[in-house]
């Protein structure tokens, strides 16, 4: 929750942006009722503007795979976001549109 309100504070932040969620380092993972209110606010001020929004959730581990889950439930209600969770690097990448076929391959902008 946190590294998506640094997101959508960042300068470079566009409504509509593609959007790759590495979801590979989660071991544990418990939400409180709080934390779903406070992610709920954000993801109504993240959404706004035209344009559908692709999120690529890389979930590869079985926790993973559940805070994906998790998520694409919380961004149901909003049509123009299109969510998937891919368990292979490659398939999350293409889903994007990238040609890399590595995370470790993308060419980051320094913060």
């Amino acid at each position: 929750m946190q590294a998506f309100a640094e997101y959508i504070r960042h300068p470079d932040f566009r409504p509509g942006q593609k959007q790759l969620i590495d979801l590979s380092a989660v071991s544990t993972f418990s939400v409180t009722p709080s934390d779903l209110l406070k992610f709920n606010a954000l993801r109504v001020s993240g959404r706004a503007g035209d344009g559908d929004t692709l999120m690529s959730f890389y979930a590869p581990t079985p926790q993973g795979q559940k805070v994906a889950r998790m998520s694409l439930r919380a961004w149901e209600p909003f049509n123009v976001v299109i969510a998937r969770v891919f368990d292979h690097e490659e398939a999350a990448l293409s889903f994007l549109g990238l040609r890399e076929t590595r995370i470790a391959d993308l060419q980051l902008h320094p913060a």
